[in-house]
């Protein structure tokens, strides 16, 4: 049997037309994937608590030793500070503009801030200086500039801090062989003044990251010792001033 032209041209479309809906069906349509969108940070306001790990330093701290068994044992000595230090810090911002921030902060760290430094006598052997900040705080104002995530700010304010001092020099006695050891030490808490800068970047809306730079100067004064024999002098140093670089992390409420 010899098929039309027609009708074979009608059963090659009825295929065709079957083939296509068959591979349409067999096509998986995949939604567009989504790409994670990190939430909007809102904005710096609010109290916060955190913690620093950091290091402190400074040079040149000029002590004097004024002995009161005369001017013949006085000296004056240069000691340099050093040392790790870490604690603890508590805050609160006010964001008033996009761009703008103001807050208060104080902090407290304890300290492994020490030196040691000699002078020489004419009338005796060197003595020593010995001196070291057990702890120190401060009361800080802050004054920022913020773009989202990101705040750079200056900063100042109080000052305080545990100094704890040594000095001991062995001066000639009675016989040329003789060395009488002159010592006496002194533990005093001293005010001053602090200033400063520091960056801060914002991980979320709760967690942040810092850092810090500090200048802290804890003032001088007399300090009059005397040792079991009865003999005394008395010790200066104009500024007791040394340098902080910290890291931090804090936590916003």
């Amino acid at each position: 049997m010899t098929l039309s032209t027609p009708l074979l041209a009608t059963v090659a479309l009825m295929l065709l037309s079957s083939s296509s809906a068959t591979f349409a069906a067999d096509l998986v349509v995949l939604p567009p994937e989504e790409v994670p969108v990190a939430p909007d940070f809102l904005d710096w306001n609010g109290p916060y608590v955190g913690v620093h790990l950091g290091w402190g330093f400074g040079g040149d701290q000029s002590f004097r030793a004024d002995c009161k068994c005369g001017p013949a044992y006085d000296g004056d000595a240069k000691v340099g500070l050093d040392g790790l230090l870490g604690g603890v810090q508590i805050g609160y911002n006010y964001q008033f503009s996009s761009n703008w921030l103001v807050g208060v902060e104080g902090d407290f760290s304890w300290s492994g801030v020490k030196g040691s430094g000699s002078t020489w006598m004419r009338s005796a052997s060197d003595g020593v200086f010995n001196t070291k900040v057990d702890w120190f705080g401060t009361l800080r104002a802050r004054f920022g500039y913020v773009a989202d995530r990101f705040m750079v700010y200056g900063t100042g304010g109080l000052a305080y801090g545990s100094l704890e001092t040594k000095y001991s020099y062995a001066f000639k006695g009675a016989s040329p062989t003789r060395r009488d050891l002159l010592s006496g030490g002194v533990d005093e808490t001293s005010w001053g003044w602090t200033a400063g800068a520091g960056a801060e970047y914002a991980l979320n809306e709760h967690w942040s990251l810092k850092g810090e730079y500090l200048y802290i100067n804890l003032g001088g004064g007399g300090q009059s010792m005397t040792n079991s024999n009865g003999q005394g002098f008395s010790s200066e140093t104009d500024d007791f001033k040394f340098h902080t670089v910290r890291l931090g992390v804090n936590y916003r409420f």
